[in-house]
């Protein structure tokens, strides 16, 4: 107590201003080094970022409790993360509110089912492009624009998930440097109360090449506009292209060190009195593609089909992802020749980004005529209408595809409108869950 009370006496304004600088760094302003490229090229390696600690919360000092919550963390946010999941301190930026839809199909973002919208751009290049060639694009949400990193020579495993409902109080954060970045994609939902501020500009950069000296600057933005990324339906979520720049990607996809956003719920195999449905893998895929190169199969799909090499793309891309929990596609077979692959049904979000859900089905034209499509269909809607309690199912069909509009009518879906999507008519049917519940209770017309 002596040793202290000389310290104090001595040096008290030193003491104090140590402890009033603490104070300020816990609960007002702080700043912190990025010793990583994850948020590349709006914030550089060794940058040195203010960080306004009192942007979402009032803190008791020295301690990570909120006393008073001002404002909620918005969609564009760059923020700083006290991660539990990932045991440091994180710099990332806001993608997803509590309730929102979010969906990613080659890099490309889908909240709330409206497609996120990029422009590539010419950026000067720096370090990790020498080592790593990076592509840039303009990225717009909620109205403001920032600049993202893709490594086209090196592509995440994980650029395509959802779409995926963010829970109530947590929230969906990507890095900038969308194919080198531990972020929600393999750290989960961020809780609130793990947001510590918000990440305001660069103070200075420890990198030489980067403001060395105290320079207080925004961070990067977007610089010259060239080309916008806008891709066919088929090619968002398939054809790994961006802006006409071909994403190479391996043959497969290698399983990641980390932890997956969110493991879906095993997809259900289903039996009927003739045919086993299973989920599709890539052990379909020569069947999958040999059924596709039928001109007649495909008639009525748009699709990459006249390009071999996008219609191999699409198809892996489509066997790989992952829709959400209960919702899949599923490889038909017949039961008394296992080895049979007659085609498959699917249910996913529609256009593979939602809102809707959607119903589709697809065989080899050996198999048609035999009624398998409409005993294929029936277990996966009543999986979709019962089991997961989706609201509604849709299915769009080319008016002039007779036999699939008469599966549709056997799967009780009716008639709701017709529209035109690309320049290629459909006429669009549904069936509700209070319907499919009317006709159950009602013990006629069942599925």
């Amino acid at each position: 107590m002596r040793l202290i009370g000389k310290v104090w006496k001595e040096h008290k304004g030193f003491v104090a201003f140590l402890l009033l600088m603490t104070v300020f760094r816990s609960a007002i302003a702080d700043w912190n080094v990025v010793p990583s490229g994850s948020m590349l090229p709006t914030i550089q390696v060794g940058d040195r970022i203010l960080v306004d600690k009192m942007a979402y919360d009032i803190r008791f000092p020295l301690t990570h409790l909120s006393l008073v919550r001002l404002h909620n963390p918005q969609r564009g946010d760059i923020v700083t993360i006290q991660s539990a999941a990932a045991h440091e301190l994180l710099v990332k930026r806001v993608i997803g509110l509590p309730g929102d839809t979010v969906a990613m199909r080659d890099n490309v973002l889908f909240i709330n089912g409206s497609r996120v919208s990029y422009r590539e751009i010419q950026l000067d290049e720096h370090a990790n492009d020498a080592t790593s060639r990076g592509e840039y694009y303009t990225e717009v949400i909620s109205g403001a624009a920032h600049t993202i990193r893709l490594s086209p020579d090196a592509p995440s495993p994980r650029d395509s998930f959802g779409p995926l409902v963010v829970p109530p109080g947590k929230y969906l954060m990507l890095g900038d440097n969308r194919d080198n970045s531990a972020d929600s994609r393999y750290f989960g939902f961020f809780p609130r109360e793990e947001i510590m501020g918000k990440a305001e500009r660069v103070a200075y950069s420890l990198n030489p090449a980067h403001y060395l000296f105290p320079a207080l600057r925004p961070f990067r933005q977007a610089a010259r506009r060239t080309t916008r990324m806008n891709v066919a339906w088929w090619q968002c979520p398939a054809a790994d292209q961006l802006a006409g720049s071909e994403l190479t990607k391996p043959p497969h996809r290698v399983a990641h060190r980390l932890k997956p956003i969110a493991d879906a719920m095993p997809l259900p195999t289903f039996h009927t009195d003739r045919l086993t449905l299973r989920p599709r893998t890539l052990q379909d895929f020569d069947a999958c593609l040999a059924m596709d190169r039928d001109p007649e199969v495909v008639r009525f799909v748009v699709g990459p089909w006249s390009d071999l090499q996008a219609h191999k793309r699409f198809l892996h891309s489509r066997i790989e992802a992952r829709f959400g929990e209960g919702l899949g596609y599923w490889s038909i077979f017949a039961k008394r020749d296992p080895e049979r692959f007659l085609g498959w049904v699917l249910l996913i979000p529609y256009d593979a980004v939602g809102p809707e859900f959607e119903i589709g089905w697809r065989l080899n034209r050996a198999a048609w005529g035999q009624g398998y499509a409409t005993e294929a269909a029936r277990p996966v809607l009543i999986h979709a209408l019962r089991t997961l309690a989706l609201p509604e199912i849709v299915a769009d069909i080319h008016p002039e595809n007779r036999a699939s509009i008469h599966v549709a009518s056997k799967l009780r879906m009716t008639h709701r409108g017709d529209g035109i999507d690309d320049g290629v008519p459909y006429s669009r049917y549904a069936i509700t869950r209070d319907e499919f519940q009317r006709e159950s209770d009602g013990g006629t017309n069942r599925l």
